[in-house]
């Protein structure tokens, strides 16, 4: 039995080593790991071979003929053929290296080798434009947007608590902002750019709407229990929560948790500082405007995934979660369960929720989760706790300056 296992690996041995033998180039391991959109495993050989990039003599790697069939079987999904030179054309060559590493010397030997496997499509002096243009990416953001107001009727109006495509849908824009996004500026990846953390210490605002002396004299009191987030059973329908569930909303400043309460004028309001416990970890959807969409990975193909087309929502998805309206007790259902799901990923990493005030311009909100205390009466821990050094603030409201624009009507040039 031994015996033949030995010889069953010499065979392989030899038979590696021939395929090593008449390759066109190796690659190898240390050079390997550079070119990061594959994950070809490393073949040791019997003789060093020498690396066609570092020139250096090495013991294991991978020829380049391995990297054929996913270049092959994915490059004609990216990029269309054409026979005229413009500005978004690409040599095969610029291609190549887009999807491999930036040599010339592999560009033009995997130009080879894709003309002998594929001649159809592929010609070392080939001219490809992408397949994604302007009008096809706003294509795209279209049919990501009627999923997004398809899933938001299904949710308010037939199915709500059991509706695993929405869930899906919401969860692959996460992972989106999560795995997929770039700076705008300099075009870097920036995995979790969508995580914004605030330090142990940092204050927030919350504010109460005062409806008499007798509040006003609770909120002084008690500020902590009269300021803070309601419990379960009295907590209202809101942007991000359900009736039941109990989020804490707070804002970056008083002015902001003022005009989130959208008080009359001649409303008194109570405005008590927060301070952080510890660090806290958001999910930030104001941090998706110095973001974009990268580019789609050799693998992902863009003419048929539905994943990458949802994913052209992003650039809208920070205006949809903060839309204002006058809230029913529907109106707020895809931002409820959006902001559930983000919850729950990845076993809870966020600990809540920033997004841009609608009504104060610069103003932001926070809004926290909150974990189950382990206390006897089941209340709800948000790690953050009123500034026991600070008053609470009393304001009056004095007027309300509202901002507004003509616009046209439907009918006006008919």
């Amino acid at each position: 039995m031994y015996e033949y296992l030995n010889y069953a690996e010499k065979v392989e041995a030899n038979r590696k080593q021939k395929e090593m033998d008449n390759s066109v180039g190796f690659i190898c391991s240390d050079c390997k790991k550079r070119i990061y959109k594959f994950d070809r495993k490393n073949k040791p050989v019997n003789q060093k071979q020498t690396c066609i990039i570092c020139k250096k003599h090495s013991p294991d790697g991978v020829p380049l003929e391995g990297y054929v069939f996913r270049l092959n079987d994915c490059i004609p999904n990216h990029f269309n053929r054409v026979d005229k030179d413009s500005e978004a054309s690409l040599s095969l060559h610029q291609i190549i290296k887009k999807f491999t590493i930036d040599n010339e010397c592999v560009a033009r030997k995997l130009a080879e080798l894709l003309h002998k496997e594929n001649s159809e499509f592929f010609h070392p002096d080939g001219l490809y434009e992408p397949y994604l243009d302007e009008r096809t990416m706003e294509e795209f953001k279209n049919i990501a947007q009627e999923e997004w107001n398809k899933f938001s009727k299904e949710l308010k109006y037939s199915r709500r608590f059991t509706h695993q495509k929405a869930a899906d849908f919401f969860m692959g824009l996460i992972n989106c902002c999560y795995f997929d996004l770039k700076k705008k500026v300099n075009g870097t990846n920036d995995f979790g750019a969508v995580t914004r953390s605030i330090e142990k210490g940092t204050v927030l605002y919350r504010a109460r709407i005062v409806c008499s002396d007798e509040e006003k004299n609770e909120f002084q009191s008690a500020p902590n229990k009269h300021l803070g987030a309601p419990p379960s059973h009295l907590a209202a329908n809101n942007r991000m929560s359900p009736p039941g569930i109990s989020f804490m909303y707070t804002a970056d400043t008083a002015d902001t948790a003022i005009a989130e309460l959208r008080p009359y004028v001649g409303d008194t309001i109570a405005v008590g500082r927060f301070i952080a416990q510890k660090t806290l970890t958001f999910f930030d959807f104001t941090n998706l405007d110095s973001l974009e969409l990268r580019e789609p990975r050799l693998i992902t193909n863009p003419r048929n995934s539905q994943y990458y087309i949802n994913s052209h929502l992003l650039s809208t998805l920070h205006a949809l979660v903060s839309k204002p309206f006058r809230a029913n007790s529907i109106d707020y259902i895809e931002t409820q369960m959006f902001s559930e799901t983000i919850r729950n990923y990845q076993k809870g990493i966020f600990d809540g929720i920033i997004f841009k005030s609608s009504q104060l311009e610069g103003g932001v909100n926070y809004v926290i989760f909150g974990n189950d205390s382990k206390d006897e009466h089941h209340s709800i821990e948000y790690n953050v706790k009123i500034d026991t050094q600070s008053d609470v603030t009393f304001y009056k409201v004095n007027a309300m300056t509202p901002s507004f624009k003509e616009v046209t009507s439907a009918n006006k040039h008919l």
